[in-house]
């Protein structure tokens, strides 16, 4: 077993300080920068709706644009989701600094008995619903709104296209967090880097 001097576990608590007050910055970044993204992608794409519903375009056209539109925000749902990949490892990271500091702003959630409850749906099933309105919702509206004779088998098919992306973008979005969850778990399991295993949490 080794012995630490008073100088050597003063030293260790002040870099596990430093090491808290960077990853808890770190975890902000992660967690706020998706949606600074986020908010102006899916804000310009209803004005682009808007602009070109008001337009009255035909079916090829709203259908290829959606196409672009799902598109674009599923490449921002893959990378939503590989920021709050690592946003959950920085959260881990700060629960094994909490318990060394004797801290508990975050562990204060997790537990068998957390103290503090979140209540509603979970933030990152809020944001894949946002991702589905907004891939799919804008060619659903310009099919309704074209007359019946005019819809063909392209224009389902450029939907169907259109649904096929959301899901396969959905699937991978949990397949991200499935490999999160089994690697949290192996950490835990092994006692972390710095401290005893945490209890299970489910971000």
């Amino acid at each position: 077993m080794t012995a630490y001097s008073s100088h050597d576990s003063s030293e260790m608590l002040e870099n596990a300080r430093v090491e808290y007050g960077a990853t808890h910055e770190a975890y902000i970044h992660y967690d706020d920068f998706t949606w600074k993204v986020g908010t102006v992608l899916i804000a310009s794409v209803f004005i682009f709706w808007g602009f070109l519903l008001d337009k009255n375009p035909d079916l090829d056209r709203m259908c290829l644009a959606n196409l672009l539109v799902c598109i674009t925000l599923s490449v921002w749902a893959l990378y939503a989701a590989h920021n709050r990949q690592i946003y959950r490892y920085k959260v881990h990271r700060l629960h094994e600094l909490e318990l060394l500091l004797g801290m508990a702003q975050h562990l204060r959630f997790v537990g068998a008995e957390p103290v503090y409850r979140t209540t509603g749906p979970r933030g990152h099933w809020l944001n894949n619903a946002t991702y589905v309105i907004a891939s799919l919702g804008g060619a659903l509206l310009g099919l309704c709104a074209a007359p019946y004779e005019k819809w063909t088998l392209i224009h389902f098919a450029l939907y169907a296209a259109n649904v096929l992306i959301v899901v396969v973008t959905l699937l991978c979005i949990r397949r991200i967090g499935a490999e999160t969850d089994e690697i949290l778990k192996a950490v835990r399991a092994s006692g972390g880097t710095t401290v005893s295993p945490l209890p299970s949490q489910d971000a």
